[in-house]
């Protein structure tokens, strides 16, 4: 595809996804990555017709970009914000804040000391989403421990904190980097200082 081909496709695409001609046109030198990371639109290999649109569906596609970008700044992976648009903000912030770990959801705050300050919000008052609390009771129940025994939590801590997010299917990889002393229930693991 020849670069004004592109430019012309990723203009219409910017166009269809309810941002102003004035936008479009300065964002339409994005590389195709860019264009789903900052907007949410996966490039075709054709350029698509422009589409007319009423106030009302102008509207309603300038909302779900907004939506998408107020998840990204929120936090969220291109891949979740898109996921997230079409639902009203409190929502998108409330998913993101409680459940940051979904499938398909990465942890995108690469400092390792905002993940221990979230760590202490949720351990203060024993909040912890359920999906951290599903899986540290599934480590305690595979390691043939009580359900509320410390090394699940240590397991997920450690998966949080330091690796910045949990994949089930990694999990194992994590298990095995831990020591478990069964007569406590906890796992060696010496917490580095923050970085």
């Amino acid at each position: 595809m020849k670069r004004s081909e592109k430019y012309k496709r990723n203009y219409a695409l910017l166009l269809n996804r309810g941002l102003s001609a004035d936008e479009a046109r300065t964002q339409r030198y994005l590389s195709d990555e860019n264009m789903f990371k900052r907007h949410g639109i996966r490039v075709t290999k054709d350029i698509p017709p422009i589409q007319k649109l009423s106030s009302r569906q102008s509207k309603v596609r300038q909302n779900r970009y907004n939506n998408f970008r107020f998840a990204i700044m929120r936090g969220a992976n291109p891949e979740r914000a898109k996921a997230l648009e079409g639902y009203k903000r409190k929502y998108i912030d409330y998913e993101i804040r409680y459940y940051p770990y979904k499938k398909g959801a990465t942890m995108t705050t690469g400092l390792r000391k905002d993940r221990i300050e979230k760590w202490k919000d949720f351990s203060s008052d024993e909040t912890y989403p359920a999906t951290l609390l599903k899986l540290a009771w599934s480590v305690n129940r595979q390691e043939g421990l009580d359900r509320n025994s410390k090394y699940g939590f240590t397991v997920v801590f450690y998966m949080f904190v330091e690796k910045g997010y949990y994949d089930e299917t990694t999990l194992t990889k994590y298990l095995n980097e831990l020591e478990v002393d069964r007569a406590l229930g906890k796992a060696r693991y010496e917490v580095q200082a923050i970085r």
